[in-house]
């Protein structure tokens, strides 16, 4: 049997329940061993035997069950295998049964007065040991039988297995037992020379022989019925252990909606409600994956969950960066397409590593191109700056890469990037299927036609963007005026080249691992 933890609010109950019941038979013991030494001055006075009697019919099984529960769990923390502490338990409660009684009357043969007479007073602590071998040996039994039924598909068929062993196990133990503890009641009466206590064995034994008899006559007619009685009990208590197991199976076909409906308040029931959180938490997971895409930093992940991913749409200010490697069409009609995917799939995976860094989120990939939002879905201050310190951060990463020769195909890639900041639309599109976070407006517009503008190694901003760096950034930036910029379809536009090492290093935390959806 293994002792699983348990709260700490249950374990402290148990445990003052188990001080309690120590106490209480402790001192019904000793009452019950000072009547039995004191019974020579008491003859004659009916009303005292019955009470020490009492007082030691109620004491045994307590003491039992304390002596019982204090070896279960001696034996459990001593074993390491659940199989072999099931064998300890019957072997300790065997030897209790066996051996106890036969030292007893061992000892009660040595020729001393004084040693007869205590053995004769505390008879009643074989009983104890009985009683608490018979309860260890049956422990032992019953995670045998767990272990010997562990094949069978219900559990319900297995608790009616149990129901079988243990009414056989009935039988032999009034039959066996029974008849060796009156024996021995009999045997202390005797040598104690408590001739009073002679009617109440008497009238116990008879009593006892009626209710064994009773006993027997009602299980053989009532066993089919208990057992089909255990069989449907069994069935009904996993009904909710079998509808955890067809939720999980759903888990793992992929289905995420449905959840198992809560009955009682079990620790069945608790683990049904455990799963129903632990679905809506998985279906919250895939649906902010699903919306927002596979590349996304912890950071932002984590900010996501805790706003919950609710983004029905809203107008906010943000800025919005694109890159583009130039004159990657040239490059792609010279290489085979299995060369074209893996140089673009190096480019992308360099570069990706770069905007996690800068807690950017990538929106989409479109062919060469790159496009990342700051300051949605989450709040982020000073986005433009961040914005600007990423995209410096990623010409760099670009020069090394081409230093160390990681597009040798090619020679080398070039990247132009155009960042602008301004007021869009940002919110959630489609549905629990197919979900997309998505930016709307000018802003992005224009940030499109200002990458387009800006050639191979330069990072351009918007005045926009400018305005939004803020003072610290605007004073680590190096800004190359470009003056009025005429950009198709949105007329002119005052542009900038940005460059600073300082600013680039503004926002490094370290490397930062991507969300893989």
């Amino acid at each position: 049997m293994v002792l699983l933890p348990r709260e700490s609010s249950k374990e402290g109950g148990t445990t003052k329940l188990a001080q309690r019941a120590t106490l209480t038979g402790v001192v019904l013991l000793a009452f019950h061993v000072v009547g039995m030494a004191l019974a020579g001055f008491t003859q004659g006075v009916t009303l005292v035997a019955y009470v020490v009697s009492a007082a030691g019919l109620v004491a045994v099984p307590i003491c039992a069950w304390v002596l019982a529960r204090a070896s279960d769990r001696l034996v459990a923390e001593r074993t390491k295998s659940f199989g072999g502490a099931a064998l300890a338990r019957l072997v300790l409660g065997a030897l209790a049964v066996a051996s106890v009684p036969t030292f007893f009357t061992i000892f009660a043969r040595v020729p001393l007065p004084l040693v007869g007479r205590a053995l004769e007073v505390g008879g009643v602590l074989v009983s104890v040991a009985v009683m608490a071998g018979l309860a260890i040996f049956a422990l032992g039994a019953a995670d045998l039988l767990y272990l010997a039924t562990a094949g069978l598909r219900r559990f319900a068929t297995r608790l009616m297995v149990l129901l079988l062993v243990s009414s056989l196990g009935t039988f032999v133990w009034l039959s066996l037992v029974g008849l060796k503890v009156h024996d021995l009641l009999m045997w202390a009466v005797e040598r104690g020379h408590l001739k009073p206590y002679v009617q109440g064995i008497e009238w116990l034994s008879g009593a006892g022989s009626v209710y064994f008899g009773g006993l027997v006559g009602a299980l053989g007619l009532e066993l089919p019925f208990m057992l089909l009685f255990a069989w449907r009990f069994g069935r009904d208590a996993t009904a909710g252990l079998d509808a955890l197991r067809r939720g999980f199976a759903r888990v793992g076909a992929g289905d995420f909606e449905e959840g198992v409906q809560v009955s009682g308040s079990d620790e069945v029931a608790e683990m049904q409600r455990g799963f129903n959180r632990m679905l809506e938490e998985a279906r919250q997971r895939r649906f902010l994956e699903r919306a927002f895409g596979r590349y996304v930093s912890p950071v932002v992940l984590a900010k996501l969950r805790e706003q919950g991913g609710a983004f029905g749409g809203e107008r906010r200010l943000a800025t919005v960066m694109f890159s583009d490697i130039r004159g990657f069409t040239a490059i792609s009609a010279k290489l085979p397409p299995e060369q074209v995917i893996a140089v673009l799939n190096r480019y992308m995976s360099a570069m990706i590593d770069v905007i996690a860094r800068y807690d950017g989120y990538i929106n989409k990939f479109v062919g060469d191109a790159i496009m990342v939002v700051f300051n949605a879905p989450i709040d982020q201050p000073l986005h433009a700056a961040r914005a600007a310190a990423c995209a410096l951060a990623m010409q760099s990463e670009l020069a090394c890469a081409n230093a160390r020769g990681d597009f040798h195909e090619v020679g080398g890639l070039e990247m132009g990037i155009g960042i602008n900041s301004g007021p869009l639309v940002a919110g959630n599109l489609g549905n629990e299927r197919q979900m997309e976070f998505t930016v709307l407006g000018d802003t992005v517009n224009v940030a499109s036609r200002v990458c387009s503008h800006a050639k191979a190694h330069e990072v351009v901003v918007t005045a926009g963007s400018v305005d939004e760096l803020g003072e610290r950034a605007r004073g680590l930036a190096q800004l190359g005026n470009l003056g009025a910029v005429e950009l198709k379809g949105k007329g002119k536009v005052q542009l900038y080249t940005i460059e600073g090492e300082e600013l680039e290093a503004l926002f490094v935390k370290g490397s930062s691992a991507l969300h893989v959806a």
